[in-house]
């Protein structure tokens, strides 16, 4: 075993094979059975109805087979909305009354913080002229996120040609 499976000589003439690499594959896969958990379609996590269904980042890369710039940005999309769902309600709510307790402690502020930012800081800041639109933020965060996905499915799929 340790012979075969050393560093400085295992996989680098050839792939391995044998009983020995069966035996680490079967391995592999009793353990990935019991590590790794899909979630079937029949599954609903949150939902209402027959129909219902959970959408996420490890949804998207265990159903689309797709070329990894398309993938990259459905998976930059996905991210997108999910944090938007969960995000903006949030948001919203935190500049609400409600929120002003020793829970979320959305009313204490810094010291060095001016008069006029503890106002805005339960109002929504209106969007200036020479500002972008929310549209256009929104677009450019998925553009980025875009990139992002497609560096870390590259860096990805390297990782498993690596070899010791």
């Amino acid at each position: 075993y340790v012979q075969t499976f050393d560093p400085s000589v295992w996989g680098t003439t050839a792939p391995p094979a044998g009983p020995l690499e069966d035996a680490r594959v079967a391995s592999h896969r009793r353990q990935s059975a019991r590590v790794q958990m899909p979630v079937g379609s029949n599954t609903t996590i949150v939902g209402v109805g027959d129909t219902a269904f959970m959408l996420g980042v490890d949804l998207v890369m265990q159903r689309m087979r797709v070329r990894p710039l398309l993938l990259a940005v459905i998976l930059s999309g996905v991210f997108l909305a999910l944090y938007i769902a969960v995000e903006w309600p949030f948001a919203s709510f935190l500049m609400t009354s409600a929120s002003r307790n020793a829970f979320f402690n959305s009313d204490n502020f810094v010291y060095w913080m001016s008069p006029s930012g503890v106002e805005w800081n339960h109002n929504w800041v209106p969007v200036g002229r020479d500002q972008p639109s929310l549209r256009q933020q929104l677009g450019v965060a998925l553009v980025l996120g875009a990139i992002s996905s497609y560096v870390g499915l590259w860096f990805g799929t390297w990782m498993t040609k690596v070899r010791r």
